[in-house]
């Protein structure tokens, strides 16, 4: 997946009241954290499409978002 992709994935769960924080793991790796806001609960049901879609269906890209964060913070 594009860097773009990724970009606007993350922005439109940010838009939509999730927040996002990335955690080392021991073995090199990066846990994707994610957050709802006060503002989400208004879209839940599309942040919960968009997470299944994109981060719990999908190891190698849930790491490819965690990725762009931690290089974003």
């Amino acid at each position: 997946m594009s860097e773009r992709d990724i970009a606007e994935i993350v922005n439109e769960l940010e838009s939509l009241g999730m927040k996002f924080t990335v955690t080392p793991r021991l073995d090199g790796s990066l846990r994707l954290n994610c957050w709802r806001t006060m503002d989400a609960w208004p879209h839940a049901g599309r942040i919960k499409e968009i997470l299944a879609e994109h981060v719990e269906r999908s190891p190698k890209r849930a790491a490819e978002i965690a990725a762009f964060v931690n290089r974003r913070q």
